[in-house]
């Protein structure tokens, strides 16, 4: 319960939103598109203001990176099936 400083009760609202599935399937990347999405994200972290490079990672970062990295290494396991 939240109470302003006339002591009156303050609702509160929760307001959740659905997020969508996560795609496992890392839409068939080919080996160059993965090389190439990996790079842009190192390029883009390097690019961050010193501030930034000092913040906490989110969840949404390190589930970027991890399903890229599955990604690239499905992709190389498939390569070495074939």
């Amino acid at each position: 319960m939240r109470v302003d400083d006339h002591d009156r009760e303050i609702p509160i609202k929760t307001i959740l939103e659905e997020s969508p599935p996560l795609d496992l399937s890392t839409r068939d990347m080919t080996r160059q598109d993965a090389l190439e999405s990996l790079k842009h994200l190192i390029d883009t972290y390097f690019g961050l203001p010193s501030v930034a490079m000092q913040t906490p990672v989110t969840h949404a970062d390190m589930t970027n990176v991890l399903l890229l990295l599955y990604g690239i290494l499905k992709n190389e396991i498939a390569n070495d099936e074939r």
